[in-house]
């Protein structure tokens, strides 16, 4: 319950410092609306995707690396050189998918 408040409460403050600084900018409702919408979304997303740094912090490096592997390969074999990678470099691979960032763009 802790954690859903402090999620809750992160993402209270996005928006507040969003519209404040879109407020300033004299941006319209309807941009200013689709822009908080967006990264509430982004925000989300990220929680989905990523571990908080301190359970990271418990696992070991090759653990956490199999975890990135198991979240980003899908993405990465859908290119066929990095499905090559993956098949013939497991251990390359391993590291391919630990040296990339998750980043959220637009639909």
């Amino acid at each position: 319950i802790a954690e859903l408040d402090r999620t809750h409460a992160e993402a209270k403050d996005i928006k507040r410092k969003l519209r404040r600084v879109l407020q300033n900018a004299g941006a319209d409702t309807d941009l200013s609306a689709r822009v908080v919408r967006f990264a509430l979304h982004s925000f989300s997303r990220m929680g989905l995707m990523s571990m908080e740094a301190s359970v990271n912090q418990l696992l070991s490096k090759s653990l956490a690396s199999e975890v990135d592997v198991s979240q980003r390969s899908g993405y990465l074999r859908m290119h066929p050189l990095f499905g090559w990678v993956g098949q013939a470099f497991p251990d390359v691979f391993m590291k391919l998918c630990s040296a990339f960032r998750l980043l959220i763009f637009a639909d």
